[in-house]
């Protein structure tokens, strides 16, 4: 069982969602990301070696998703944009 942890500053979540990093055009290097609201949420784990937050490209997301090119792409292939 796997509990989903929602976190109070950003609500990043890493667990499969239909929206996800990703898709998101705040992904940087496909682990990090630059959205100034999760940057600064506590709960969001931060790589040591770069001070960066490390995000779930594959299962996470946060209220701040905005799908860029990448996220509009996919939600055309999957027939969920009007």
């Amino acid at each position: 069982m796997h509990l989903m942890l929602i976190t109070k500053v950003s609500g990043y979540v890493d667990t499969p969602i239909p929206k996800k990093c990703g898709t998101c055009e705040y992904l940087v290097d496909g682990k990090y990301c630059r959205n100034s609201t999760v940057r600064t949420d506590p709960q969001v784990k931060t790589d040591s070696s770069t001070g960066r937050k490390l995000v779930s490209a594959a299962d996470g997301c946060c209220n701040e998703w905005n799908p860029g090119k990448r996220g509009r792409r996919e939600e055309l292939l999957r027939g969920e944009s009007k």
